[in-house]
């Protein structure tokens, strides 16, 4: 095995900086999914985190040797699996920008796109055997496989985190958007600058080392292969603790109106995003769960009537089932985003100004 093999593939910062920083993705990780993990957008970004919290381990050097020694699994082995957990997180991304659409994401389509990201972790496995079979690093062959290799693994990243921080930068820039919002977007915007640095620069690398030009550049991405990825990641991890941190919160209540608050929760956000015109101005007006139960209910209430004339008369019928009228919900809010909003107004059914009845529609909601 190489020296630089094994540079390449195992964490270069100390245990003391990269132990305390995996924990706090797994302790994230867990509360996420105890806490956060009704809507199918809330998934996707766990999966992402577990997703790098693999790419984390496979970098320890102590996980390395349990590998290695109880299995027949070589360095260049487990650096291909730690690459494919990458690819595997780029799709989860991907996924989650996917998810921030009204439409639900197939199983089709995932399948699809896990489908391709496996097909390049083959196409890595092919590139990288003539390392492999020589116990090196692939950037030691010094031929197109190292640039064919770095672009194949780097380029899936970017491309999502671009549009993750399109998405970011639109919510940051909305005027009704509170400033905590703006400062947890901000971060995740840099700490994703820094991924994108990390991917493109190791791209540059490999067509660099393809043509045997070594610089700067060349050698300092040959020694810090953890430096830019697991502080980042942290960061990004520290924001999305947030909503876990707010469900606890209101779940340590027992209070019916700290229970509606999460019932409604799913639903009212999507509702405020597709007709933000109804948000009121509540700031630092919202004291109890009470008064935020009641301001939920009034801003649901408000777009379900702009989104009334868009559903069909079957959903507006007394005795539709809550899953039949989240399903009629869910089409009216992308016929409201594309029409020019003259459809005639509709009185609201019975059903609208019942709040028992809009609770279980936002349990089906959460569900769906």
């Amino acid at each position: 095995m190489s020296a630089q093999l094994d540079h390449a593939a195992t964490a270069t910062m100390s245990h003391w900086a990269t132990v305390p920083m995996i924990s706090v993705l797994a302790a994230v990780i867990v509360a996420r999914l105890f806490l956060v993990s009704r809507r199918q957008l809330d998934r996707r970004v766990t999966q992402i985190l577990i997703w790098w919290l693999f790419v984390a381990l496979l970098r320890e050097s102590w996980m390395q040797t349990v590998i290695i020694s109880n299995t027949s699994m070589t360095l260049s082995d487990i650096r291909l699996l730690t690459h494919a957990c990458v690819i595997g997180a780029a799709v989860a991304v991907y996924l989650v920008v996917r998810s921030w659409s009204l439409r639900p994401v197939e199983t089709r389509t995932v399948v699809g796109l896990y489908g391709a990201g496996f097909a390049a972790v083959v196409v890595l496995a092919v590139l990288g055997e003539p390392a492999r079979a020589q116990g090196i690093a692939v950037e030691e062959l010094q031929s197109w496989h190292t640039a064919a290799y770095m672009i194949v693994y780097s380029a899936p990243m970017p491309l999502a985190l671009f549009a993750i921080m399109k998405w970011c930068a639109r919510l940051f820039c909305r005027a009704n958007s509170a400033p905590s919002l703006r400062v947890g977007l901000a971060f995740v915007i840099a700490a994703s600058c820094v991924s994108m640095y990390d991917h493109l620069t190791r791209m540059a690398t490999g067509i660099m080392l393809s043509w045997d030009w070594h610089n700067a550049l060349t050698e300092s991405r040959s020694q810090s292969n953890d430096v830019l990825f697991l502080p980042a990641t942290c960061v990004i991890a520290m924001v999305l603790s947030v909503p876990a941190i707010s469900e606890a919160k209101i779940r340590l209540r027992s209070d019916p109106s700290s229970r509606a608050v999460v019932r409604l929760q799913d639903m009212w956000q999507d509702l405020i995003e597709a007709a933000p015109k109804v948000e009121l101005e509540t700031a630092g007006l919202l004291h109890t769960s009470a008064e935020r139960e009641h301001r939920m209910l009034i801003e649901c209430e408000d777009a379900l009537f702009l989104l009334l004339p868009y559903m069909n008369s079957a959903a507006l019928d007394e005795d539709a089932t809550p899953a039949e009228r989240v399903k009629a919900i869910s089409a009216a809010m992308r016929l409201f985003k594309d029409s020019d909003g003259e459809r005639q107004s509709v009185a609201p059914p019975q059903w609208l100004i019942d709040e028992n009845e809009l609770l279980r529609v936002a349990d089906a909601w959460a569900r769906t």
